[in-house]
């Protein structure tokens, strides 16, 4: 996560339920975080909480297309899944909790 509070408190009960650390990141440096987990995390399910600003490039460091141009400050209901077999990235867009948009 991210080292703002609603980042925190968005991985804090999962982090509990899985008895798992939360690790902070700068999303100033997406490349750096993506090798690092690459390196340290391999076959491993990771978890990233970000922000609608930096979460797209934080998927192109890992190699994958931006699955939509742009996210804004109300895009609150992604969820992008990124799978890393060997040297071939692919990223899958879903969406989760309540829809942000009215319909």
């Amino acid at each position: 996560t991210t080292n703002y509070k609603r980042t925190i408190e968005t991985v804090q009960p999962l982090a509990t339920a899985q008895k798992a650390s939360i690790h902070k990141y700068n999303p100033a440096y997406p490349k750096t975080l993506s090798d690092l987990i690459k390196k340290d995390y391999a076959g491993k399910t990771v978890l990233l909480v970000g922000h609608s600003d930096t979460v797209l490039e934080l998927l192109e460091a890992f190699g994958v297309k931006r699955p939509m141009e742009r996210l804004t400050d109300s895009d609150y209901d992604n969820l992008f899944l990124v799978t890393i077999d060997g040297t071939e990235s692919k990223v899958a867009a879903e969406k989760f909790g309540k829809p942000h948009h009215s319909l």
